[in-house]
């Protein structure tokens, strides 16, 4: 009875619609929320030029991913994108612990986090090469926290190969991945590790600017001025990206 009224409180809002009592599913305003999103997040905002110069280099789609319960998703792309991907557009998730980027923000769990994780999600197989044995993935995970990147072989998306980085904040704190992928026919493993990963971590590593900080103070300026109680913590922007 709860959900359903909660349901029938998102339908008088706009954002379930129904045919009939019974089956109900998400309406277009729900669209109006991604939006909001998308337009007043500062990573999205600040990635996104990066992610264009780095992808031309490449000549690969790459991506912004941050963590959302079990999940990676992500949050800013590249114009250029992976016709063989099953993932299209911003706010497509993935089950972290089958991807590159997904691995590279499960690395910044604490062991007990990490171990709940693993004990709490169904570990499927996607492909051939899926790993799913926890006690692999928990040696896999600790590699990749070891060496700040994942490799991806096929794992989630046949034919396609993916490797990624963490992106950390002023406090060295992972907050989100960077990550670009490839078609296993055209790049090789050993591609991915020598010529996309320097390039990878230099984008990672780039300096915020200063007017990029400007425009996130003038930000929280204004919700200051509107009434808002913010307390600006230095520690939620990322420390890189130009």
């Amino acid at each position: 009875a709860t959900v359903r009224r909660c349901v029938l409180t998102l339908r008088a809002l706009g954002y379930v619609e129904t045919t009939d009592e019974k089956f109900f599913r998400l309406a277009p305003k729900v669209l109006v929320l991604a939006r909001a999103y998308t337009s007043s997040s500062l990573l999205p905002r600040i990635a996104q030029p990066v992610l264009e110069r780095l992808s031309e280099t490449l000549r690969e789609s790459c991506t912004v991913w941050i963590l959302t319960g079990d999940e990676a998703i992500f949050v800013a792309r590249s114009s250029r994108k992976r016709k063989r991907s099953r993932l299209r557009d911003v706010g497509s998730n993935v089950p972290a612990y089958v991807s590159s980027m997904g691995r590279c923000l499960l690395a910044a769990l604490s062991e007990r986090d990490l171990d709940a994780y693993l004990e709490r999600v169904d570990l499927h197989r996607y492909t051939a090469y899926s790993v799913v044995d926890p006690r692999k993935l928990r040696s896999i995970i600790k590699k990749v926290r070891e060496q700040e990147f994942c490799l991806v072989d096929q794992e989630f998306d046949p034919g396609l190969r993916a490797i990624a980085v963490p992106i950390r904040n002023s406090s060295g704190r992972i907050v989100a991945a960077l990550s670009a992928t490839s078609e296993a026919g055209r790049t090789n493993k050993r591609e991915l590790a020598t010529r996309f990963l320097p390039k990878l971590r230099a984008a990672a590593n780039l300096p915020l600017r200063p007017e990029t900080r400007e425009m996130f103070m003038k930000a929280v300026d204004a919700l200051r001025a509107a009434g808002a109680e913010v307390v600006f913590d230095d520690t939620i922007l990322p420390s890189s990206f130009a």
